[in-house]
């Protein structure tokens, strides 16, 4: 599921230091054009390629990730189809071996003599 950058605010004051990401290029990223936003970037601020791709490499790592919109939107992120059932999962091997070992002892003890 791709960022959708809505609560990116491209005017963030540069007093800090950092790179200042202009309004174009973070309406590039939130249509999921990273090729574009770092051109923008790129033509706007003079800067380098691999210091507008580390800016926004941080920017993808620093937005938050949106939450389903629904539970069958969750189900389809774990990669189930609409409409699949998730499997439940088996108990540990080790504990159907030992159960059906127990069985099967008690089964020779009772009728095997």
């Amino acid at each position: 599921m791709a960022h959708d950058f809505e609560d990116l605010r491209p005017s963030v004051s540069s007093h800090d230091g950092k790179l200042v990401i202009p309004p174009d290029a973070v309406n590039a990223m939130r249509k999921g054009d990273l090729v574009g936003a770092i051109k923008v970037l790129r033509q706007v601020k003079g800067v380098g390629l691999a210091e507008a791709k580390a800016a926004f490499t941080q920017l993808q790592r620093q937005a938050p990730k949106p939450l389903p919109r629904s539970p069958l939107e969750a189900l389809h992120a774990k990669g189930l189809s609409p409409g699949e059932v998730p499997r439940a999962s088996a108990a540990h091997p080790v504990l159907w071996i030992v159960l059906v070992a127990g069985v099967l002892v008690t089964v020779y003890a009772l009728f095997g003599r």
